[in-house]
């Protein structure tokens, strides 16, 4: 299991959910004192899955005392170099479980175009899926997915989230990474975390007063034509 320490001070994140949850609860954690990203075999794509940073939730609270408001979803971008189709097979994804040792049930993996410099429209569609699972750490064997670069090359958006009962589960973070330039996407529509992030924006923007960084630890595996 993961050693985190919580950031549990911040009034953007503090709730409280009656008898069940009572004191600050985050929306972050700690950098995990013992880390151990999957490195899954294939032709990596992409990767900036390494410097790892602290933890943000990107997940559903699929049931337990956190309902549905506290739902939350992270992103960050890639892009398909131009003249080039990218065919993802796997997508790697450092993470970390607090309050509970996991494991999540599932994970939702999901695509999407850029819009604006956010995630916009889907493509294909939102895949879920079980998979293998290392104290938080993902490896995601999925239907294929083709992007393409086009003729100026092409930006897209990644985003990973636990299927998580807190009950069991507890919850789970996506690891950051300090070393990457273009903001990483932060939401919680529902607004059980008190943010103003109830659509996509910079995760820094969400939670200024934790000084977290934007970018999250992944890569992508598949074949490039």
């Amino acid at each position: 299991m993961n050693n985190v320490v919580l950031f549990a001070t911040s009034a953007a994140v503090a709730l409280s959910v009656g008898s069940a949850l009572a004191g600050p609860h985050p929306a972050f954690a700690a950098k995990a004192t013992s880390l151990d990203p999957i490195q899954s075999a294939g032709t990596t794509l992409y990767s900036q899955n390494s410097n790892y940073a602290n933890a943000g939730i990107s997940q559903n609270f699929t049931s337990g005392s956190l309902g549905t408001a506290y739902n939350a979803a992270a992103a960050d971008d890639f892009v398909v170099p131009k003249g080039k189709t990218w065919t993802v097979t796997k997508v790697d994804a450092a993470g970390v479980y607090f309050y509970r040792s996991g494991p999540a049930s599932s994970e939702v993996i999901t695509f999407y175009k850029n819009s604006q410099g956010h995630p916009g429209s889907v493509v294909g569609r939102p895949q879920k899926i079980v998979c293998t699972d290392n104290a938080g750490n993902f490896s995601c064997k999925m239907s294929p997915v083709k992007l393409n670069g086009g003729n100026n090359g092409a930006k897209y958006w990644l985003s990973v989230v636990a299927n998580c009962n807190y009950g069991s589960c507890g919850e789970w973070g996506w690891t950051q990474t300090s070393t990457h330039n273009h903001p990483g996407q932060w939401e919680n529509p529902g607004g059980g975390f008190g943010t103003t992030c109830s659509a996509w924006n910079n995760t820094s923007m969400c939670f200024t007063q934790l000084g977290v960084v934007d970018d999250y630890a992944f890569a992508l595996k598949g074949k490039s034509s």
